[in-house]
């Protein structure tokens, strides 16, 4: 027989805290998201928030689409430029503050479902039901190439 001692919990989400300030999406870049880590709060799920990190350049699109069609404003969303997570179990931990662009450093409570998107297609699916989405992210992805052709000559 096994016996567990200490916290059980059922439930199907996951908390910590994200120390870093908002960001607009407008103000998101390739650029950034390839040198510094960026989380977006989404829509809440069943048992807490939908919490994913933006990977890619695509993803960065697709949330960029959104913004154009006022999705962003319709789920609540907020970015992070993330200066440090931890967990509420952590009694202690280190924050770089040698990059800091502010003099104030916000902190975000965060309760993340454990079904939160993975990738582009849980997005996809969560965030745009009529695929309206696609075809901005699409030209916005265009423009990002023709802006590196651009640069290159």
């Amino acid at each position: 027989m096994k016996i567990r001692q200490g916290f059980v919990s059922n439930s199907s989400s996951s908390s910590f805290i994200v120390f870093g300030r908002n960001i607009d999406i407008k103000d998101i870049t390739p650029s950034i998201i390839k040198e510094k880590e960026i989380i977006c709060l989404g829509k809440e799920l069943s048992d807490g928030q939908d919490v994913f990190y933006i990977e890619n350049i695509d993803m960065l699109a697709f949330l960029k689409a959104l913004n154009e069609l006022g999705r962003d404003i319709e789920y609540d969303m907020e970015f992070i430029e993330v200066y440090s997570v931890g967990g509420f179990d952590e009694y202690s931990g280190e924050l770089d503050l040698t990059n800091l662009t502010t003099k104030k450093i916000q902190y975000f409570n965060i309760d993340k479902d454990y079904s939160s998107s993975r990738d582009l297609s849980d997005i996809k699916g969560r965030y745009d039901d009529n695929n309206e989405a696609e075809s901005i992210a699409k030209k916005y992805l265009r423009s990002i190439k023709i802006n590196e052709i651009q640069k290159a000559k």
